[in-house]
């Protein structure tokens, strides 16, 4: 028993966490055992329909059999954890700003609004000097 002994209770957790389901699910103590020793745990997919596919890649190296073909350190799990964060962090950032860009290109948004003579009834007078007009959502700076 080495340190990779608690990557593989690690992974363990992490199938759990994503899955909500135990990766090594027996009928009694001695089939979970077996099966910890033996079976694969099922793929992420038939517990969860949407997950990139690299989560089950570092779930499933952690849960490697052969202590080898684990993770050396958590520090070598956690450094591929963080890894997938920023690329999920880019790829969601990647799709607001794709639905922004198409927000800004369609011919309403952009349109200004029609515009009223300043000052009127509609407009509200803040102490700085700044004008909101009720009427056309307009906002100024001045002295009327």
């Amino acid at each position: 028993m080495d340190a990779r002994t608690d990557i593989f209770s690690t992974g363990v957790v992490l199938y759990e966490l994503f899955t909500y389901n135990h990766p090594f699910d027996g009928e009694n103590m001695a089939a979970t055992l077996m099966k910890i020793i033996h079976a694969v745990p099922p793929p992420l997919k038939n517990f969860v329909s949407d997950y990139p596919p690299e989560l089950e890649a570092i779930i499933f190296k952690a849960l490697a059999k052969n202590r080898e073909d684990r993770y050396h350190s958590a520090d070598d799990l956690a450094l591929d954890l963080s890894q997938l964060q920023e690329h999920l962090k880019r790829e969601i950032i990647g799709k607001h700003l794709q639905q922004v860009t198409v927000l800004l290109e369609k011919p309403n948004f952009s349109r200004p609004r029609i515009n009223c003579c300043r000052p009127c009834k509609s407009t509200v007078r803040t102490p700085r000097q700044t004008f909101f007009c009720g009427k056309c959502n307009n906002v100024s700076q001045g002295t009327n």
